[in-house]
């Protein structure tokens, strides 16, 4: 029996170890597809017994925080984040999340303060390998906002890796647990409940296939009925314009001609105008042409006339 227990709480802390060592690096892997790098880099400062470099976040949250720089001292390993808020913030909630070198996620931060009229957000501390972040906001002056993640092949590809890890985490668990258990039942009056070999593997394959399958299924289905209402909304959008767009058309079919008519009345009045122009300018020359006395005799005395004094 004491065997028995002693091999039970070495497969439990076996299954443990694999679960904590391997779990975590498998679960930033899959968010780091989820989340990629998303901010630029601006420049590099060379401070006092240190460096800075200053970031310019994505576009979701540069409408709260204009700027940030991480920190690094060289008495120091860790670095610091400090961002400068684009605007006044009474309740904001964000996320950090630190990525390596590789471009892995090593953590998440999430951190919740208001600006309170200060210029710079609070320094939060990063972990020692931090090479570049990315700033998400999921509530700010009363709103929410979606985190946007990036459901991609390579994501569902982690995705199903990781649930693997869980469920060989979770099925070994369970076997230890079983064959401890069938063993004390062996011994007893219980020996009619020991299961089969095939009973017992069954058991387990269905154990692993609801641990992988049903998260997989069930965010597969999430994704695909967002991309799916969101396909339908942009149609139907597009469907609607295009009927306003016809609509407006029709209602409009006479304009041209309208138009047209218009154009054309313009352009009579231009050469009924221009018409009137030139007969009075023939007129005048023509009046001007004529003797003196015809001219005093219609219209008075014209300047520049010569007449004889009676």
């Amino acid at each position: 029996m004491i065997i028995w227990i002693v091999w039970y709480l070495v497969g439990v802390a076996l299954a443990a170890v694999f679960a904590v060592a391997v779990l975590p690096a498998l679960f930033f892997w899959m968010l780091s597809a989820l989340f990629p790098v998303r901010d630029r880099g601006l420049g590099k400062y060379n401070l006092r017994g240190g460096v800075s470099v200053l970031y310019e976040p994505s576009l979701p949250a540069r409408e709260f925080i204009a700027q940030y720089q991480l920190c690094r001292s060289n008495s120091a390993r860790s670095c610091r984040f400090i961002g400068e808020w684009a605007q006044p913030v009474f309740c904001g909630r964000y996320e950090v999340i630190a990525y390596n070198s590789k471009g892995r996620i090593i953590g998440i931060f999430r951190v919740e303060e208001s600006s309170c009229g200060a210029q710079f957000t609070r320094p939060l501390a990063l972990p020692e390998g931090t090479d570049c972040v990315s700033v998400i906001f999921t509530r700010a002056n009363g709103k929410k906002f979606a985190r946007g993640g990036t459901f991609c092949a390579a994501f569902f590809a982690r995705f199903a890796l990781f649930l693997l890890a869980l469920a060989a985490a979770a099925v070994a668990l369970f076997a230890f647990t079983l064959l401890f258990v069938f063993y004390c039942l062996d011994s007893g009056a219980h020996a009619d409940l020991v299961w089969s070999f095939g009973q017992y593997v069954a058991a387990l394959c269905a154990a692993a296939a609801c641990i992988v399958g049903l998260p997989l299924l069930l965010v597969t289905a999430v994704v695909f009925i967002k991309k799916l209402y969101a396909y339908i909304n942009t149609r139907l959008k597009a469907l609607g314009n295009a009927a306003v767009q016809e609509g407006a058309l029709r209602k409009s079919r006479w304009a041209p001609v309208a138009a047209a008519i218009y154009k054309t009345g313009l352009r009579l009045q231009y050469l009924a105008a221009a018409a009137a122009c030139r007969v009075r300018n023939g007129a005048a020359i023509l009046l001007q042409r004529l003797p003196a006395r015809h001219q005093t005799r219609r219209s008075g005395v014209v300047p520049g006339a010569h007449t004889e004094g009676k």
